[in-house]
């Protein structure tokens, strides 16, 4: 609760005391009221132990002062006579053993929510007085932060104010010659810079010179390349010509030799066929039951087969001598083929030795030029180089002479300005005083929340066990409702 409610509690009676349901929902201090009442003792916040058990017995004892069933005055009892009911029976042992463990139930009940009223609430009152501390902790943290960074501060200012002219006469040297030397160096930064332009110039007059000496070089080469094909071109198709010309020539060979070997196969086979027929002839002349047909028609086979036999030997002569002519014009041919290879090869070699020739000396040519071009490359390389790193070294001796700008201006600062000095001076002190206040304060919370902490032991133990056990009766309960 905020202050005003406190204030608006403290007057009620002291015998009024809050219960634990009541407890249960004070609101957690934000961090502007634990700072307001940092002074306050942490246990003005905590409820009394003493209190809350009053408070549950006093409950307790009016549930068990409530009356029950067997405890409630009996009706006026009716004149006795005919018509009269009889009196109500007394309760059974059943009944009164109900009701004790009712009442206990209650009893326990009641007990179990004043162990968890208090755990909570002594849980509340550890949190708040960790946070107190903690906060308290962080404030001391920033001042001490400031002090340092405001004596470091106040440290080189004083050191800038008593070294002042000696600083101001060494850094404006150390600027000046910083200055000096880096114009020295941007002077002979741009004096390579136009080495190498001028290196650069030559080196493109001279690769036009070069490149105009080595055209005739280029141009031969290029001729002897060409002749060198057109060289190879004709020894492609000699080479070509003779294959053809060596084909026809198979060709006429094979087939003379196809027909001369077919009329020899028709020779033996009319031999055979004619030593059949002799035989047979012979046979049928010799036997007596030949009939004259037979015999006449064996010796017109006969005279057939000898007449086959006589073509089949004019063809093998024949082929041999048709064919001969033609064989001769292709291997003439082939000779001819043969010598157009050869003089088509000589001509490729020595196109190709031309341009080999022409060739190598081009490459010397062009080498030598390339080397004298290399060299003057290398002079512009060289300059290049040399600029860029005169240029960096101009470069640090510009932040050189920065920075010692850089301490004169801060040097200037320090030395138009005193009063910052005493400035920073009550800053320290004014921090320091707070801070050793701060650190009293630190020390006096966490000595409240050690009270706390040990004060509240036992409670937070229950509060813990309590919460574990209901924590495992809903787990058994979940068991044993998905068991069945």
């Amino acid at each position: 609760m905020d202050d005003t409610k406190r204030e608006d509690v403290e007057p009620q009676e002291p015998d009024t005391v809050e219960g634990p349901e009541d407890d249960a929902h004070i609101e957690a201090p934000t961090e502007e009221a634990a700072e307001d009442d940092a002074e306050l003792d942490v246990e003005e916040d905590v409820p009394e132990k003493d209190e809350v058990e009053d408070t549950v017995q006093a409950e307790a004892k009016d549930e068990d002062e409530e009356p029950t069933d067997a405890d409630e005055e009996p009706a006026p009892a009716e004149p006795m006579g005919q018509d009269a009911p009889q009196a109500a029976p007394a309760p059974s042992p059943v009944v009164k053993h109900m009701k004790t463990v009712t009442t206990a139930a209650k009893k326990a009940s009641t007990s179990l929510t004043q162990q968890t009223s208090e755990g909570f609430t002594a849980l509340r009152a550890v949190g708040k007085a960790k946070r107190e501390h903690a906060h308290a902790k962080e404030q001391l943290a920033q001042l001490q932060a400031q002090i340092d960074a405001d004596s470091a501060d106040l440290a080189k200012r004083r050191g800038l104010l008593d070294r002042y002219d000696e600083i101001v006469a060494a850094q404006t040297e150390a600027r000046d010659k910083a200055l000096q030397t880096m114009h020295q160096l941007l002077d002979e930064a741009d004096a390579q810079n136009d080495k190498a332009g001028r290196y650069q110039k030559k080196l493109e007059a001279l690769k036009k010179d070069d490149a105009k000496a080595l055209r005739p070089y280029k141009q031969a080469l290029d001729k002897a390349k060409s002749a060198s094909g057109d060289a190879d071109k004709r020894l492609s198709d000699a080479k070509k010509a003779l294959r053809s010309a060596e084909s026809a020539l198979k060709d006429l060979v094979k087939r003379r030799d196809d027909r001369v070997s077919q009329a020899n196969r028709a020779i033996d086979a009319s031999q055979r066929r004619i030593a059949q027929l002799q035989e047979d002839l012979a046979s049928a002349q010799r036997n007596p039951d030949a009939s004259s047909g037979d015999v006449a028609r064996l010796r017109s086979d006969h005279a057939a087969e000898m007449g086959r036999l006589s073509k089949a030997r004019e063809e093998v002569d024949a082929a041999p001598t048709e064919l001969a002519g033609p064989i001769a014009d292709a291997k003439e041919r082939v000779s001819d083929a043969t010598s157009a290879r050869d003089d088509a090869q000589r001509e490729a070699d020595s196109a190709k030795q031309a341009w080999k020739q022409a060739k190598r000396e081009h490459d010397e040519e062009a080498a030598a030029f390339q080397k004298h071009e290399d060299a003057v490359e290398d002079k512009v390389i060289e300059a290049q180089k040399e600029c860029r790193r005169l240029k960096n070294e101009a470069a640090q001796h510009q932040q050189a002479a920065d920075d010692a700008q850089t301490a004169l201006d801060e040097a200037e600062e320090v030395h138009a300005h005193p009063e910052k000095i005493r400035d920073l001076e009550n800053s320290v002190a004014d921090n320091r005083a707070a801070a050793e206040l701060q650190s009293q304060q630190v020390d006096a919370l966490a000595q409240a929340e050690k009270d706390v902490r040990k004060k509240t032991l036992s409670s937070r133990v229950v509060f813990v066990l309590v919460v574990a056990a209901a924590v495992i009766i809903l787990v058994l309960v979940f068991l044993m409702l998905n068991g069945q």
